[in-house]
């Protein structure tokens, strides 16, 4: 798994692991700038939930990580787009 690098470590550019680097490749293809930005589409009976688990040192890199992905979604869908908005459940 490639470490993910901070600013100080490299030039600037940010290695993620294979699994996020997926996840948000797949997002490109699923959030497009013709995607409406609320609510989101509804799927009958299916619930999206983001689901975070370990805490990595308190926290921080799961949290490096949520907002490096809702920047991202702000990137493809407007300054006004949240992480939360895209799910029905957080935990």
């Amino acid at each position: 798994m490639a470490p993910v690098q901070t600013p100080e470590q490299s030039n600037g550019s940010l290695t993620l692991n294979p699994v996020v680097q997926r996840v948000l490749s797949r997002g490109k293809s699923l959030l497009s700038p013709s995607t409406p930005r609320s609510p989101p589409p509804s799927y009958g009976s299916i619930v999206t939930v983001l689901s975070i688990d370990g805490g990595g040192v308190r926290g921080i890199i799961p949290g490096t990580i949520l907002a490096f992905l809702e920047e991202k979604l702000q990137e493809l869908d407007g300054p006004e787009a949240r992480l939360a908005n895209y799910f029905d459940a957080q935990s």
